[in-house]
């Protein structure tokens, strides 16, 4: 159930305020326009009525609900220099430090510090807001047309579609998005954000949350180029029944008391990481499936790799993260947590433990990375996990690890592996094994080969 939505009585249209469908001129200002209507007069319903409506950045603003009704369409403009919304807004005017020069730390930005730099430019924002909502019926989408900008991340990304910061109480109900020109939805630093019913087609990132709290995310299907979902420094999310596929990681995510559950992981895209795709493909804006294109990959990488890199303080230890009841086909790899240093994804808090509860994967092919900090070794748990290697899996062992204190395997089983060791621990700090009811594959391979010789194998 959605948190907060609020039934107005003041409900306009866009068209009310000379918004006009099919016309190859910015509908911006008459979209804007309604939106603040609506804000001054203490908050209301923004009504889109069927047709397609070409527009820059618009900002929403606290108490009002963008309403798209079936078969709306809020098409994104192709120009990058359209989308500068906090800059010209005089009606809630921002702090000019929002739109100084980057800050960085370990060569990642502090992005949350300068949320007025071209960076966050979107198709929609919200900036310190509170109860905003956006609705999409049937039929409905908001298209971001993967617009291209040569001053942008990577030489090519564009605007975002949805960009929130410090807004509490933000709602989205059946919204669907398609080719965002950088992630679909940017979220930084705020409370309670429930999104059910959603889509996400093409472009980049799907729903990335960081540093916020209460977050639900339900019942949606995200088929990304990028990572599906992504964030760190969270807490409290929850992450139920949603259908994901990536040509990256289903989940690049971190965070304090994170459950994931009843999700179905398809690791083959529909589309491509346009990162790989020609300057001119990316210019046009094509949308691209594999069987369009399949020279570029559609693969997906990681199932779940962990996400701590230096824009924000994580102040709740990255812990209590729990994957349950979900199927996962065809990622290349499981888990991957690297803290050896060598990614600048992951070089803030340590990861301290993660569980995996009835979960199947089939389809893999490149072993697990579990590298914790030596300082904080970290645990992980198996119940009641299945896995099935794929034909083309020739690793000698199923997980490469370092810095581990404890791992347990109870009703661990896996098909397909052909390989020597289970477990290959780089590490040489002392650790546990707890083993029960689990079986590998291999009747010779052995379950654990060390430098040296500190873990203690527990059968229960």
């Amino acid at each position: 159930m959605m948190k907060n939505l609020r039934s107005y009585k003041l409900r306009i249209s866009i068209v009310n305020f000379g918004a006009k469908s099919g016309s190859n001129e910015l509908q911006t200002e008459s979209i804007q326009s309604a939106i603040d209507f609506c804000f001054k007069k203490g908050g209301g319903e923004i009504i889109v009525p069927a047709g397609e409506y070409l527009t820059g950045g618009i900002r929403l603003r606290s108490n009002t609900t963008l309403h798209l009704l079936e078969g709306a369409k809020i098409i994104g403009s192709r120009n990058p220099n359209d989308y500068n919304t906090l800059q010209k807004d005089k009606i809630e005017p921002v702090p000019s430090y929002l739109f100084t020069n980057e800050t960085k730390i370990n060569g990642r930005s502090i992005d949350g510090m300068h949320f007025g730099r071209r960076w966050f430019n979107s198709l929609i924002k919200v900036y310190k807001a509170k109860n905003v909502s956006i609705i999409g019926e049937n039929g409905s989408l908001i298209d971001g047309r993967d617009c291209y900008d040569d001053k942008g991340e990577e030489g090519y990304r564009g605007p975002h579609c949805i960009c929130v910061a410090e807004t509490n109480n933000i709602n989205f109900l059946g919204v669907n998005v398609i080719n965002s020109a950088n992630w679909a939805y940017c979220i930084w630093n705020c409370k309670n954000i429930t999104s059910i019913g959603g889509t996400i087609k093409g472009g980049h990132d799907g729903f990335d949350v960081f540093g916020c709290k209460n977050v639900i995310i339900d019942d949606c299907d995200f088929n990304t180029g990028d990572d599906c979902i992504a964030g760190y420094a969270n807490y409290k999310v929850k992450i139920n029944n949603c259908r994901l596929s990536s040509a990256c990681n289903a989940f690049r995510f971190a965070g304090n008391k994170v459950k994931i559950s009843n999700c179905k992981i398809n690791g083959n895209s529909k589309y491509v990481h346009r990162y790989f795709l020609t300057d001119e493909e990316k210019k046009t804006g094509v949308l691209l499936t594999d069987e369009e294109n399949p020279k570029h990959r559609y693969r997906m990488k990681s199932f779940f790799t962990y996400y701590a890199d230096c824009r924000l303080k994580i102040k709740k230890k990255p812990s209590k993260i729990v994957i349950e009841n979900c199927t996962i086909d065809s990622p290349e790899k499981f888990l991957h947590y690297n803290y050896s240093g060598n990614e600048v994804w992951q070089k803030n808090k340590p990861l301290y433990d993660i569980t995996f509860k009835n979960v199947s994967a089939k389809n893999l092919s490149v072993p697990i990375v579990a590298y914790g900090d030596k300082d904080v070794p970290f645990e992980f748990s198996f119940n009641n996990v299945a896995f099935e290697l794929s034909k083309d899996y020739s690793d000698d062992c199923l997980i490469r690890s370092a810095n581990l204190k404890k791992v347990v395997f109870n009703g661990f089983v896996v098909n397909n592996f052909l390989g020597k060791t289970v477990l290959r621990n780089y590490g040489k700090n002392k650790g546990r094994i707890i083993l029960n009811n689990s079986n590998f594959g291999v009747e010779n391979a052995k379950l654990i080969e060390e430098v040296e010789d500190t873990f203690t194998v527990e059968w229960i």
